[in-house]
């Protein structure tokens, strides 16, 4: 398993590996929030997301050119976007 999820104790958590520039950061979607880790430090603290009303997030993806999180939330039923600082939130698309 991953240091940085052994060190949180999140369990069974979807997440992705990304490389931001010069940064490499590991994003986590939970139930209720979305995270994201530095993989550069040695610490592996985790900084959630400032995003509100996060309900079942399952899924998480990034687009290096946007710079866009993309997430979708299965009781909202919708696909949703904003920047790693939370800024830029849009409904993108609702199932």
């Amino acid at each position: 398993m991953c240091p940085a999820l052994e060190k949180s104790g999140y369990g069974s958590v979807m997440f992705m590996w990304v490389v931001t520039g010069a940064a490499s950061i590991l994003l986590l979607v939970r139930r209720t929030d979305l995270r994201w880790v530095s993989l550069d430090t040695t610490d592996f603290t985790d900084v959630v997301l400032d995003i509100r009303n996060v309900r079942h997030a399952i899924a998480v993806d990034y687009d290096p050119v946007l710079r866009h999180v993309y997430w979708t939330d299965d009781e909202l039923r919708n696909i949703r976007r904003a920047f790693l600082d939370g800024t830029g939130f849009f409904f993108y698309f609702c199932l």
